[in-house]
């Protein structure tokens, strides 16, 4: 069984027309057959569907074609001929030039798309959006609130602008006293009564003449915009009191242009715009989309074969690690938090409160390029499929195992994936004769994003609900939609979406309802990012469900928690050609079923006379070819003169195209009619690959303020070289803390390898120590121990060790675990009786927890640890762990005798663990049992370093001594 189950429901998106009923292009160059050019603009201004579609997408193109006249026939022609070449070639929604319908998987095939069509139509986002901002400021009956990214700056408060920029205003009394009331919405007239009351001198007309500025420069957020659920842009002007017709008029003419005839429907439209630009005259256009009269059934073996297609481009893509810019940002977040903390999400995206957005993020550090992605192994397969003639890499499951570069990540939760169907009949794709190729966009980041747009206009809002329940209902983290303003109002003719999941979070509409912004943290783990209710602790998967592009259109903190999974799964991306990208040519990739990707060829960069012949000669060009140049894809024919001169006119008008083989020439359309289409469905990552939640972290304490220099705690981070760490720990305890009992030490491999070194004592014994530090920092780099030195604030981790008594009692633990460490290192009995360090490592963790003896600890610890791990440890400390004496007890305790000079320090570090459990029992803090796994990660990082694998051998060798003591009492 496959990783990824796939849903029920289709969404088809295909061309309105049945192949053959458009104008068609003539045979001719069209500079040098004008009387061609005029034909075939006659012909297409006498077709009344088309002229239709065409006032959708180019009101201009379509205004030249039915004005007649045509001054300049052969660039009026190449411009309508595109349109004609997308509407019977691809079919992406866009005006009435392609549509949408709904399908199903189901026991057969079938398909079916008869006019007349049906016209979805609304008044464009951005127009609704400026109406807004000019009724807005004056809303009397408005619910307000203080945008969640307005903040304090010196004397003014700071907010971002849909440009990318920052609004700021003078943080004067009467501007603070209304940003401060209003931090959550208010109606109006209740944030002016709060304002008039905290400022009693200021008249009321003040405080409203302020409140209206701050809405008009969007300090002040108003509920007159509407939410992106509101699938309608004008539902919420229905409550404006209106003082003359112009709403009524605009609803009629709205109407009038969704039913007209084609032949109606240029007029219609012009009405519907006169009645927009009566109530505002700017941006005036009607957004349409097209609902197609049709059906569509596709047989389950088609949905299996997708599954297959998700979960072989799942392994193919990149690994977890790709996300430079979030890995950076986990790095700083456990810099300055530590693992474990829970951090409000709009605290650590602050610049001067947190830690500031991610590399690569606006107002963030600068995401470094990423390098080349070099592999041979592709390189090989490109080269053996064009040398042997074939054209095609064919990947078997050895390749792909080969080119995994990830096995072991969680599988993606779920995305939305889009193909094109290539059958000769119905039968044949029934019988499973048939093949998918994934459109460009084939892939969402999310299930439901495709869908989310045509919910509304398809009756699919229920559907989609009843699929997003069922992923519920198969675990994992829960998934809650992300909701916000675009910031191009433009987009929200494509973000607008109902609610589709049983939980909804709005980053900048608190009055619409869902989850508190104010209640999500983020926290690290040691390599993971996780999102959280503060509240609860519940760990949850905030994604928007529709296709707006974050990085360009989602406020900061919207993109930054719709990406944030990237470091915890890994996420399906289409084929890649690992660096090979600029070869002339590269061939077609198939597995299975399925084509990854199309053979595709760059054309030359020297483009002179009739080069097209010689290029397909030289280069082995198919005749049926796509081009992609920019957001442009035509189907061309190579043959046909009309269509080399579009291909020429496009590579001069938008360089740096791409061509690519049509597969869906030569009648392997039959089993939709010859029909252009498109399929998506929505595929889930089944119940064992996704990954678990974590357990619930609730926040029950702020995150602890840092003790700057100068008081009882000294924080040094002394940096050097990978293998001096130790020598320089030595000369640390030696000669720089040999009279401070109350010091510990943490590893860190970057930035640079270092060591972390608190020290506890009186102020004047820290100042005279920090004092010495100059000499010993000279004496300690002319021997290559030490690099630079730092002193910085030292964070305490309550939320892991718990505060007060217990974050005492705790730091007392480190500085006796640093005195074991420190002793074991140097005295090196355990090496001279053949011991490895991992063994000894193992050892010590036994005796942490022998000495914190919480309930059923060895029970825990045989569930927490799974006995396979034991198959990365070497045998022969798997042989040396199962000989180690650990007494008669009912439960495990490391004998003294079972490695030499393993026990200087253990006495010290069992009677602090002693006094921190009692501590952690009666203040209320964390669980022993969850501290005791963060004691061992330290044990382990102060033993052998930062390293995850040995700390994983390490745990597995502390079960084996777990299994075997157990093992030997029960027989």
């Amino acid at each position: 069984m496959g990783r990824f189950r796939i849903g029920d429901r289709l969404l088809v998106r295909a061309s309105p027309w049945e192949p053959g009923r458009l104008p068609a292009e003539p045979d001719s160059d069209p500079e040098a057959d004008i009387d061609a050019c005029r034909r075939l603009l006659a012909d297409c201004a006498a077709d009344s569907e088309f002229v239709a579609a065409l006032w959708t997408v180019s009101p201009d193109t379509a205004h030249a074609l039915t004005s007649g006249g045509w001054p300049r026939p052969a660039r009026l022609a190449m411009t309508v001929s595109r349109y004609l070449l997308r509407a019977r070639s691809r079919a992406t929604p866009l005006g009435e030039l392609a549509g949408v319908m709904a399908g199903d998987f189901g026991s057969g095939g079938e398909w079916s798309v008869k006019a007349p069509h049906r016209r979805y139509v609304r008044a464009d986002s951005r127009w609704a959006a400026e109406v807004a901002a000019r009724w807005a400021p004056g809303d009397p009956d408005a619910t307000v609130w203080a945008h969640p990214l307005c903040r304090r700056r010196a004397d003014r408060y700071v907010t971002p602008t849909s440009d990318g920029r920052e609004a700021s205003v003078s943080a004067n009394p009467l501007v603070t006293a209304v940003l401060t009331s209003a931090t959550r919405p208010l109606r109006r007239p209740d944030l002016l009564a709060a304002v008039v009351a905290a400022l009693p001198r200021v008249p009321a007309e003040a405080v409203d003449k302020a409140v209206a500025g701050l809405v008009r420069y969007g300090f002040l957020l108003s509920d007159t915009a509407g939410t992106s659920t509101d699938v309608d842009p004008l539902a919420v002007f229905r409550r404006i009191p209106s003082p003359d017709a112009r709403w009524d008029r605009l609803a009629e003419a709205t109407e009038t242009y969704r039913a007209a005839p084609p032949e109606e429907a240029g007029a219609a439209r012009h009405g519907m715009v006169e009645a927009m630009r009566e109530i505002h005259p700017e941006a005036a256009t009607p957004q349409v989309d097209l609902v197609l009269n049709g059906s569509a059934r596709l047989p389950s073996g088609v949905a299996e074969e997708i599954g297959r297609l998700v979960d072989v481009l799942w392994r193919l893509s990149p690994a977890r690690s790709a996300a430079a810019g979030l890995w950076r940002f986990h790095s700083d977040f456990l810099e300055r938090y530590g693992a474990g903390q829970v951090v409000p999400v709009l605290t650590a995206l602050d610049p001067v409160r947190g830690i500031g957005p991610p590399a690569g993020y606006p107002g963030g550090p600068r995401l470094d390029p990423a390098g080349r992605d070099d592999d041979a192994a592709v390189a090989r397969l490109a080269w053996e499929a064009v040398v042997s003639g074939s054209g095609e890499v064919v990947l078997t499951d050895s390749d792909v195992a080969g080119l995994d570069e990830d096995p072991g990540a969680p599988a993606w939760r779920s995305l939305d994936v889009t193909v094109q169907v290539l059958a000769e009949d119905t039968a044949a794709v029934e019988a499973g004769d048939f093949l998918l190729i994934p459109a460009p966009d084939a892939l969402s980041r999310r299930a439901g994003q495709v869908f989310g747009r045509f919910a509304d206009h398809l009756a699919l809002t229920d559907p989609l609900r009843r699929e997003f329940a069922a992923d519920e209902r198969e675990g994992g983290v829960r998934q809650v939609q992300l909701r916000y303003r675009p910031n191009d109002a433009r987009i929200g003719n494509v973000s607008r979406v109902p609610v589709l999941t049983s939980h909804w979070l709005s980053v900048d509409d608190p009055a619409a309802g869902g989850l508190d912004l104010s209640d999500v943290g983020v926290y690290a783990g040691p390599d993971s990012l996780h999102v959280v209710l503060m509240s609860t602790g519940e760990e949850i998967e905030p994604a928007q469900l529709h296709m707006a592009n974050p990085v360009r259109y989602a406020p900061m903190p919207a993109r930054f928690l719709s990406e944030v999974e990237l470091l915890n799964s890994r996420a399906v991306t289409p084929w890649r050609w690992r660096g090979l990208e600029n070869l002339p040519h590269l061939p077609r990739v198939r597995y299975g079923r399925s084509v990854l990707c199309p053979a595709r060829w760059l054309p030359p960069p020297h483009r002179d006379g009739d080069w097209i012949p010689q290029w397909r000669r030289r280069s082995r060009v198919p005749r049926h070819v796509v081009l992609y140049s920019g957001h442009q894809r035509l189907s061309l024919d190579l043959e046909h003169r009309w269509h080399r001169r579009l291909l020429t006119d496009e590579l001069t008008r938008r360089p740096g195209g791409a061509v690519f083989e049509d597969l869906t020439a030569d009648g392997r359309l039959g089993w939709s009619g010859g029909t252009v289409h498109e399929v998506t469905a929505m595929a889930f990552a089944d119940r064992d690959h996704r990954r678990r939640p974590r357990p619930s972290r609730p926040r029950t304490a702020p995150v602890p303020t840092p003790i700057p220099p100068g008081g009882d705690w000294l924080y040094l981070r002394m940096y050097t070289e990978a293998a001096a760490v130790e020598a320089l720990l030595s000369e640390v305890a030696a000669s720089l803390l040999p009279d401070f009992p109350e010091w510990f030490f943490v590893r860190y491999p970057s930035p640079g390898h270092h060591l972390r070194v608190r020290v506890h004592d009186t102020p004047d014994r820290l100042g005279a120590l920090v004092s010495r530090l100059p000499d010993w920092t000279r004496r300690a780099r002319e021997a290559g121990l030490v690099g630079e030195i730092e002193i910085g604030e030292y964070r305490p981790e309550t939320h892991r060790y718990g505060a007060g008594p217990a974050l005492r009692a705790a730091e007392r633990v480190f500085a006796a675990d640093t005195d074991l460490v420190v002793r074991q290192l140097s005295d090196g009995t355990w090496r001279s009786a053949g011991v490895s360090r991992e063994v000894l490592t193992a050892w010590n963790c036994l005796a942490v927890l022998a000495a914190l003896d919480f309930d059923d600890w060895d029970r825990r610890l045989l569930r927490w640890i799974p006995a396979e791990s034991r198959r990365h440890v070497p045998r022969a400390d798997l042989r040396a762990v199962r000989g180690l004496p650990t007494g008669p007890a009912a439960v495990p305790r490391p004998d003294p005798a079972g490695v030499p000079g393993s026990t200087a320090g253990w006495s010290g570090l069992a009677s602090a663990l002693v006094v921190y459990r009692h501590a952690l029992e009666e203040g209320g803090g964390p669980d022993p049992a969850t501290v005791s796994l963060d004691l061992l990660h330290m044990h382990a990082n102060r033993m052998l370093g930062p390293d995850p694998a040995a700390e994983r051998r390490v745990l597995s060798l502390l079960r084996e001594l777990v299994h075997g003591h157990t093992a030997r009492r029960r027989s």
